[in-house]
């Protein structure tokens, strides 16, 4: 090849590399991408993010440094239900007389009119400030003249004086065109890094020059001494940059405990700082350094082991029964019975348990623990259990932020048994959903801890019976019966508890698609030993279709599935039932007279791998009636992402079968 040759090879590849590159500058758009009507990596996109940047450092000050968080995010509004992504929220955090403060607000938006760019640019009157709570604050920015097509951007700046770095959100709900961030951390400073979520994020990293001033006085963290000690040095900072394109978005998928669990991004912990003269502080924690801090603080360990209280009211109560099981449950109850929830969370108590009990309401601690200390005052093996929920999310470190909620274990015939005082329809031993998220930590002293699967493996039931007349005209008459156990029958007595009979009968009508609905009643309502059975009858003016001396229908009427939950071909999270639930349906039909059975859909039995699951269908003629049974099982809680598919396949061929029809012909 001749160096002519090579110098043309040089020159085009420039140019190519030139004309594709991207020019992200704040004010700078093209025309080409205002007048683009979709996403091409995402057909469906309501928006899409066409740039993100970040670039978090650590500035020196007089007084010490604060870390500094540049912003820059362009978006483009595809379709009228992505308009809500021209509204940016910047939330703030305060603590002790110190805040986050931000600066250099600016915003723009862009629209194509006659093959032109139009600028509109935010005004100060688009910027609102709220104070939210005691440490939280935000600024909603609402750009101007945003409609389908527009380009909307902003730029920002956010100092802080808390020694820490925000999580990087690489994966949000629309998909994301390029993503970058640039992380600079000074030499002496030291940050756990954890990934989560499936899209594959590694970072260039490197160190470069920086000089930094400390001051240990002005750390945030409980844990640092007090100290005037200043450090000017010129160092090397370390380096973590990011650079992503075609990040596609989070889908809502069914069956996720909490989507966030499985958002792609970048979590970061302060692990330690060497100070002037080689002193090292740690903040990491383990988790058994987080149980001993919790277990010995006043408000936890000690309400435990306050037992004078409990021994006097343990006389008071005279139970008497012999049965383990019997005893815990009636000290349960009484718990139940005596003290009410202030609708708080968290695993410390407010005001102790013995104010608590004095006043018959507390929090999630003053209850939970109370029935920890009276269960051990009768001789039992209980404990606390330190729990996450699910709206909280699963704790990426070791931290005493790492847990919201605290639930009751009592050990009988080597079995831990949770329990949950807070709400008068709990039964012993069924946890409410909220708290069926992951693994709790039982504490069993200063150092003892134990994981602990929040999740039941007990069966929850829900058992169909209906008796169906079907009439000439294609009218359907009928009688329904359903029985809830366990967690179905926890959630069917909240529903009823915040829903009026009417409304809950109009909902019923909604969606089975009925007529009429009469003789609506329900058993057991309040007694939470027992299963909810709800009875009713109904009538379907239409509910089958005729066609000239044929009857069609399906064997499952307004119960049988209708679609798949499962829509997407991959899954990114694990499929969370909660529980494992068993939905057994049988449907007695009487055929009208004047007419015979020409087909029926055949049965079918299908099974998950490893007893996961399975799907029995099965249908039979007697003496002119049709009877029809389903019995359909998760056996899990949770299914495994690898098992995705073949749990998507059994949907897809239940729904397939439910579909079928029997069809009558006319004798």
């Amino acid at each position: 090849m001749t160096i002519k040759n090579i110098v043309f090879i040089i020159i085009t590849f420039l140019i190519i590399s030139i004309t594709n590159a991207q020019d992200y500058s704040f004010g700078k758009v093209s025309l080409d991408d205002l007048k683009n009507k979709t996403y091409d990596k995402d057909s469906t996109a309501n928006a899409v993010i066409l740039h993100k940047s970040r670039k978090t450092y650590f500035k020196e000050k007089l007084d010490g440094y604060v870390v500094i968080t540049e912003i820059h995010e362009r978006i483009k509004i595809l379709r009228e239900e992505g308009l809500g992504y021209g509204v940016k929220e910047i939330v703030l955090y305060k603590e002790e007389g110190d805040r986050e403060l931000v600066s250099y607000i600016i915003g723009n938006t862009f629209n194509e009119e006659q093959g032109e760019i139009k600028l509109n640019s935010l005004k100060q009157k688009d910027v609102l400030k709220n104070e939210l709570s005691k440490n939280w604050s935000n600024i909603l920015l609402t750009l101007p003249n945003i409609k389908v097509g527009s380009i909307v951007e902003w730029s920002y700046t956010i100092s802080s004086p808390f020694w820490r770095i925000d999580d990087l959100i690489i994966q949000e709900n629309i998909p994301t065109a390029h993503y970058y961030a640039k992380i600079t951390t000074p030499f002496n400073f030291s940050f756990n890094s954890v990934t989560k979520g499936p899209f594959k994020i590694s970072p260039r990293e490197y160190k470069e020059l920086n000089k930094l001033k400390v001051n240990k006085k002005q750390s945030k963290h409980k844990n640092q001494n007090s100290s005037i000690k200043n450090s000017f040095r010129p160092t090397k900072g370390f380096v973590s940059e990011y650079n992503l394109k075609n990040i596609p978005a989070l889908k809502e998928e069914h069956y996720v405990d909490n989507i966030e669990n499985y958002r792609s991004s970048v979590i970061f912990q302060l692990k330690s700082i060497e100070f002037p003269y080689n002193e090292l502080v740690n903040y990491s924690m383990s988790w058994e350094s987080v149980v001993k801090n919790i277990s010995k603080s006043k408000r936890f360990g000690k309400q435990i082991r306050s037992t004078k209280f409990i021994k006097e009211l343990v006389k008071g109560l005279n139970i008497i029964d012999t049965s383990q099981i019997k005893i815990a449950n009636t000290v349960f109850n009484y718990v139940k019975r005596k003290m009410n929830w202030n609708g708080h969370y968290g695993y410390f108590t407010d005001k102790g348990i013995v104010k608590a009990y004095s006043q018959s309401l507390g929090n999630i601690a003053e209850i939970n623990l109370f029935l920890v200390a009276l269960l051990r005052q009768f001789g039992f093996d209980a404990n606390p259990v330190l729990v996450s929920t699910r709206d909280y999310g699963v704790p990426n470190f070791p931290s005493l932020e790492g847990f919201n909620y605290v639930i009751a274990s009592v050990k009988i015939d080597k079995t831990d048994i949770l329990l949950d005082a807070t709400d008068k329809l709990h039964a012993f031993g069924i946890l409410p959903e909220h708290a069926l998220h992951w693994k709790g930590a039982l504490i069993s002293g200063h150092k003892r801890i134990k994981e602990i699967s929040l999740y039941p493996k007990t069966i929850n039931k829900k058992s169909i019976v209906i008796s169906v007349k079907l009439n000439k005209d294609g009218s359907l008459e009928g009688r329904q019966r359903t029985t809830f156990t366990n967690n179905m029958a926890l959630k069917y007595r909240k529903n009823a508890k915040q829903t009026s009979k009417n409304a809950y009968i109009r909902t019923l009508v909604d969606t089975l698609k009925l007529d009429q609905i009469h003789g609506f009643e329900v058993k057991n309502l309040l007694d939470i030993t027992k299963p909810v059975i709800e009875y009713f009858s109904f009538k379907i003016y239409k509910g089958v279709e005729i066609t000239g001396n044929e009857i069609n229908l399906f064997p499952l009427f307004f119960l049988r599935l209708k679609s798949n939950p499962f829509q997407f071909e991959k899954r990114t999270a694990p499929i969370n039932f909660t529980y494992p639930r068993h939905l057994k349906q049988m449907i007695n039909i009487e055929i009208p007279e004047g007419y015979k059975i020409k087909s029926l859909p055949k049965p079918i039995n299908l099974s998950l791998p490893n007893g996961m699951g399975s799907f029995l269908f099965n249908i039979s003629e007697i003496d002119n009636k049709i009877s029809v049974v389903t019995n359909f099982k998760i056996n899990s809680a949770i299914i495994p992402v690898k098992n995705y598919l073949e749990l998507r396949t059994l949907f897809l061929q239940r729904l397939k079968k439910e579909s079928e029809k029997i069809v009558l012909i006319k004798i």
